[in-house]
C-alpha cells in the first residue's frame, strides 16, 4: 500500500510537469512491486508485461526528488549483489521542484 503522503506529493509533482510518464511508470512499479531492489522490481515488472528500459534511471531521480528512499541495503534475489531496497516514502524534497 502507498502512504497517502507518497500520494499526495506524487500527484502534486505531476501537476508541476516535473513528473514525466517515465517517473509514474517508475513510481507505479514500486507502489506495486515493492519495497525491493531495482533488480527485483524491474524483474516482476517485466515478467508482468511492462517494458522497462531505462526504468532505474528514473527510480534514482525519483529518490532525488524525495519520493522513493533506500530503506536497507540487502542480497539482490536477481543479481546476487548486494543492493538497496527501495520503497515510496512521500516526503518531496524542496527547492526547484516547488516552482
Amino acid at each position: 500500500m502507498i502512504h497517502p503522503n507518497s500520494a499526495e506529493a506524487f500527484h502534486y509533482l505531476e501537476g508541476t510537469g516535473k513528473i514525466s510518464a517515465g517517473h509514474e511508470l517508475a513510481m507505479r512499479m514500486i507502489v506495486r512491486y515493492g519495497p525491493g531492489t531495482s533488480g527485483e522490481i524491474i524483474a516482476v515488472a517485466t515478467r508482468q508485461g511492462y517494458s522497462v528500459p531505462g526504468l532505474w534511471k528514473r527510480f534514482s531521480e525519483l529518490k532525488q526528488m524525495g519520493l522513493i528512499e533506500e530503506i536497507e541495503d540487502r542480497r539482490c534475489a536477481v543479481s546476487g549483489r548486494t543492493a538497496a531496497v527501495l520503497k515510496a516514502c512521500g516526503k518531496p524534497t524542496q527547492g526547484e521542484l516547488f516552482q
